[in-house]
């Protein structure tokens, strides 16, 4: 390798020096074409000036690739952490859902019930989901002293202000009601040995009622019945009086009689909106007596 390096070296030398190519069967190929492209013509500057526009235009395209292919990383790093946003966002909900009384995301799972009966105008979606609030509290007491956390009296009086809250809803479902009670029942005596004693009555005074509920016993509802529309019935239409003819009409007129007007009578079926109109009868009229005037005389003697 190192004699063939040699020759070809010794070979160039010869070449740019203006002497012939050695005859070389190994060097031949290769310095023949080194004589060509010695031999090739300078380029004019036209053609200079095009080579220059052609990678002009190249760079310009390679320039357009590249910022294209980064805007496909970029969107590819974007549609990337769509995922893992999406991930986390679950994770937080579903630990924010699971948080215990005390715990730091326990006021934002409040805050969300707040937000999510504000944007329930449905009173029957309302109603179900106040129940569901009640089984939500029960599981918190329940996980809370299964964790060996401190039990506060908040937590029951808790539970039992969210089940009031569930019986004062006007849209109520009783059927469903009392199966929730019948379940919660259970749930609660189980759990009602392992609470503190102090709060162990409370708790037995709350199962008394789940128990009452369950077997359909429930609270009157205080919210009001609606009040029926009553449509009154037309007035009927009064008819005017007669009025009598005064004395010393002119002669052969009859007196006039007196219509009676139907009066509206309290008396009817009992809950009846619609007056029963009676008719009293008529009252005697008085018949005006015709004076007799003495009509004028003319005088016995006339005046001079």
């Amino acid at each position: 390798m190192t004699d063939l390096n040699d020759r070809l070296d010794a070979a160039i030398d010869a070449l740019l020096a203006g002497q012939e190519l050695p005859r070389d069967e190994d060097l031949g190929p290769l310095l023949a074409a080194g004589r060509l492209l010695m031999e090739a013509p300078v380029p004019s500057p036209p053609h200079r000036r095009a080579r220059l526009q052609m990678n002009a235009v190249l760079n310009t395209q390679r320039q357009r690739r590249k910022s294209l292919w980064h805007e496909i990383q970029s969107l590819w790093q974007s549609i990337y952490w769509v995922p893992v946003v999406s991930l986390a966002l679950i994770l937080f909900i579903f630990f924010t859902q699971r948080s215990l009384p005390g715990q730091p995301l326990y006021r934002l799972k409040r805050l969300s019930e707040t937000w999510t009966l504000a944007l329930t105008p449905n009173p029957s979606i309302r109603s179900y989901y106040y129940l569901k609030l009640t089984q939500r509290r029960l599981d918190e007491l329940e996980r809370t002293v299964a964790t060996g956390r401190p039990v506060g009296p908040e937590l029951i009086q808790g539970y039992r202000q969210t089940w009031e809250q569930a019986l004062a809803q006007p849209a109520r479902n009783e059927s469903l009601i009392q199966r929730t009670a019948q379940a919660q029942a259970v749930q609660l005596q189980a759990l009602i040995p392992n609470l503190p004693l102090d709060l162990q009555p409370l708790a037995q005074t709350i199962l008394a009622e789940l128990k009452r509920w369950g077997q359909g016993a429930l609270p009157p509802n205080e919210w009001p019945s609606p009040t029926p529309i009553i449509t009154p019935s037309p007035t009927p239409t009064p008819m005017p009086l007669a009025t009598a003819t005064p004395a010393g009409g002119p002669p052969g007129s009859q007196p006039a009689r007196a219509i009676p007007t139907p009066t509206p009578s309290p008396s009817g079926p009992a809950g009846s909106s619609t007056p029963v109109q009676t008719s009293h009868p008529p009252s005697p009229t008085a018949t005006p007596t015709s004076t007799q005037r003495p009509s004028p005389s003319p005088p016995s003697t006339l005046p001079a």
